[in-house]
């Protein structure tokens, strides 16, 4: 019970911390994505990791740097042919891609 208050009272400062620089629009967006977060690869993570960019991934896997920007951002997400595709690139094993990862606050 305590830790939920506590981490209430957390969403509350960051809620009105956000109110106040950005438009309401923003605010909405931001709040949703701060309560209901979601991720759907971790292509990201592993790119980073590796010190790749968008356009190295691209040119591996044969896609455009549009595609693949799509992929590594959760907006579009690869066939199951392609996530392996990336994985080998990414040297890692496949299930570390779509495995969830708790989200931090």
């Amino acid at each position: 019970m305590f830790f939920k208050i506590v981490h209430d009272i957390d969403f509350i400062v960051f809620a009105f911390q956000i109110y106040k620089s950005v438009s309401k629009i923003t605010t909405f967006w931001l709040l949703f994505s701060y309560i209901y977060p979601v991720e759907y690869n971790r292509i990201k993570y592993h790119l980073k990791a590796r010190g790749m960019k968008v356009v190295d991934l691209a040119r591996n896997i044969g896609r455009s740097r549009e595609v693949t920007s799509g992929y590594v951002n959760n907006h579009k997400q690869p066939s199951i042919e392609m996530l392996f595709k990336i994985a080998e690139v990414l040297e890692i094993d496949p299930r570390e891609l779509i495995n969830p990862v708790p989200h931090e606050h």
